[in-house]
């Protein structure tokens, strides 16, 4: 659990970058088939160590996912009513997602053994990838996108050290 935590948030800001820069939806579906990928390497995992390793690409995938699909939202629903409703409705399923997940994931532990808290993401990752590709637009951006190689705006700051 330590490790998915530490990768998920030491990335985040990071891939949050990679959005804007990469595009978004692009960004989105890397982290959803990584986290995807990660949760069957979790659920063979043929050691501790290797499961330790899979629950860090785990925690990659998901900082990766999260900001995108924020993003992703926003260009999504342009309207501001909209767009509130919008992440009113990620977050609420956020929420329950972080209220239930625990509940649920000892009752599959429970009954069918702990492989198959992983094993259950990889139809729901198929589902969410395949829904991506199709719903989504290949050109959902942000408003302000920055390239890498983007240039100081003004010429004052083209300047420093001064």
């Amino acid at each position: 659990m330590d490790g998915y935590t530490l990768a998920f948030a030491g990335l985040l800001l990071l891939c949050g970058g990679l959005g804007d820069r990469l595009g978004h939806r692009r960004v989105f579906l890397a982290g959803l088939g990584l986290f995807t990928v990660a949760s069957a390497a979790c659920a063979l995992a043929p050691s501790a160590g290797f499961l330790v390793g899979a629950r860090l690409a785990q925690g990659a995938g998901a900082a990766t996912m999260v900001p995108a699909s924020l993003a992703l939202l926003g260009a999504l629903h342009p309207e501001p009513g909209a767009r509130a409703r919008a992440f009113g409705v990620w977050g609420g399923i956020a929420g329950v997602a972080a209220a239930a997940g625990p509940v649920l994931g000892g009752v599959l532990v429970w009954g069918a053994g702990w492989r198959t808290v992983f094993l259950v993401n990889i139809p729901l990752g198929a589902l969410a990838i395949w829904l991506t590709v199709r719903q989504v637009p290949p050109r959902a951006r942000a408003r302000s996108v920055r390239r890498w190689t983007s240039r100081p705006s003004s010429p004052a700051s083209s300047r420093w050290p001064p």
